[in-house]
């Protein structure tokens, strides 16, 4: 499977542009988030995930699209138990309402930050060794 240059810089604009626009968003007006509100959140987050396994599905192939499929889900399931973590930690330390936001951004870019460089560094690991 070869995911061309194109697919490539289309998801990494779009994983970007969603960055920027939750961070502007969660500086720009700090408020308490409302169960509705994060309920609107994650449905058009799982919708847009939907939506681009198809669209790998399309452009590279099925296989592609499930090893997406499978990952995010994979990845998803594992952050629900974060969120008792960020409860106890938030409580903890009486962060108030409306910061919550801001921190769980700070601590989102921080752990997409991470996981890229040991993704890489176990990439090039693989490369070296295996191949």
């Amino acid at each position: 499977m070869n995911i061309s240059g194109q697919v490539w810089g289309i998801s990494l604009g779009i994983i970007a542009f969603l960055l920027i626009f939750d961070f502007v968003n969660a500086r720009r007006k700090p408020h308490e988030v409302k169960p509705l509100e994060a309920a609107l959140w994650t449905i058009f987050y799982i919708v847009l995930a939907l939506g681009f396994a198809i669209y790998l599905s399309q452009e590279v192939g099925a296989q592609a699209s499930n090893e997406f499929l499978a990952g995010w889900l994979t990845e998803y399931s594992l952050s629900i138990d974060n969120l008792f973590i960020f409860i106890i930690i938030f409580g903890a330390l009486k962060l108030p309402k409306e910061r919550e936001q801001s921190a769980l951004m700070a601590g989102i870019a921080l752990a997409l930050f991470f996981r890229a460089i040991f993704i890489g560094i176990g990439a090039y690991v693989i490369h070296k060794f295996v191949a």
